[in-house]
């Protein structure tokens, strides 16, 4: 069941649901909250495998003929998309999503 709360704009889940999107990690004993799987475009792809080979912007933009603000926008965009804030975050979360290797 979906509630939608007014005063923040927030779509809130009821607390059932949320339940049945934690797992356990039973190597590490975390519990994790399982967030569904990203969508990426082809260039989001692109521009995350080249971060996990550890390629900073600059580089990143001169691979692809970008600009460096290019692809800052498109690392806030996998940052959203991942729900992480860092990229050992990202690269975390691709990987246990099968994104990368």
């Amino acid at each position: 069941m979906v509630y939608h709360d007014v005063e923040s704009g927030k779509t809130i889940r009821a607390i059932s649901d949320l339940f049945n999107h934690f797992w356990f990690e039973k190597a590490t004993g975390e519990l994790w909250f399982s967030r569904t799987t990203m969508t990426l475009t082809l260039r989001q792809q692109q521009i995350l495998t080249l971060i996990a080979t550890e390629l900073t912007t600059a580089q990143i933009a001169n691979t692809l003929g970008l600009s460096v603000p290019t692809i800052e926008t498109h690392r806030r965009n996998l940052f959203r998309k991942a729900g992480v804030r860092s990229v050992a975050g990202l690269v975390k979360e691709a990987m246990r999503q099968g994104l990368i290797e």
